[in-house]
């Protein structure tokens, strides 16, 4: 049932009716003891939740998660833990502190993107966690150094941009996809760019280099 319906069953306005559903959910679920009880793995990102900066201000939270499962296999989810104002090292660093001494020694894994204000936190609070990237940000780091590669190449060869009949700008998006999940023209048009030689089948190695590419 949607925020509206609720509201309108309750006879209650919608703010009122988020704010309670907030409450209960911290009520029920976070605040609850047994809430964080053999979490080891845990995964920390900036998340932007508002675009109104006169209301929120930055609008970024910090999300923090429990993703043990989803750390050893890629097909379970996540489980929330908690979402805090701001995306710091003083917004991860003010949660981990208010968690008991319990917590922060059983947690053997802390995930997270290359903002060193989480990895400054983590390291301060979870001294016996290894700090991780997440594997999202690994294959998105890898992938826009693979691009800034191709337009390098294309800069050389054309000495300007590129454009849609381009060999390299009209695969563009082709060259970051996961080779599973290629079609047959598309893995004909990469293969026609790694027959053109040295020059293009360079970039070959570095599309080798990402994670489900050959």
């Amino acid at each position: 049932m949607s925020i509206s319906a609720t509201a309108k069953t309750l006879g209650i306005g919608r703010v009122l009716t988020c704010q309670l559903a907030i409450d209960m959910c911290r009520e029920l679920v976070y605040d609850d003891p047994v809430h964080l009880n053999g979490v080891q793995v845990i995964g920390a990102d900036e998340y932007k939740w508002s675009h109104n900066r006169q209301v929120h201000g930055s609008g970024f939270v910090t999300v923090n998660v429990d993703m043990p499962r989803h750390y050893c296999d890629s097909t379970s989810p996540a489980r929330l833990l908690d979402v805090v104002k701001g995306r710091s090292a003083d917004a991860l660093r003010a949660w981990l502190a208010h968690r008991s001494p319990a917590f922060r020694h059983q947690v053997r894994i802390a995930a997270m993107d290359g903002f060193q204000g989480y990895a400054t936190a983590s390291k301060e609070l979870l001294p016996r966690a290894k700090r991780v990237m997440d594997p999202f940000h690994v294959v998105r780091l890898a992938g826009d150094k693979l691009t800034t590669y191709r337009q390098r190449l294309q800069r050389e060869k054309y000495q300007r941009h590129g454009r849609i009949h381009d060999p390299l700008y009209k695969n563009r998006k082709t060259l970051l996809t996961t080779q599973k999940w290629l079609a047959e023209k598309q893995q004909a048009r990469l293969d026609e760019i790694w027959a053109y030689g040295n020059y293009y089948g360079a970039i070959k190695n570095d599309v080798a280099g990402l994670p489900g590419h050959y």
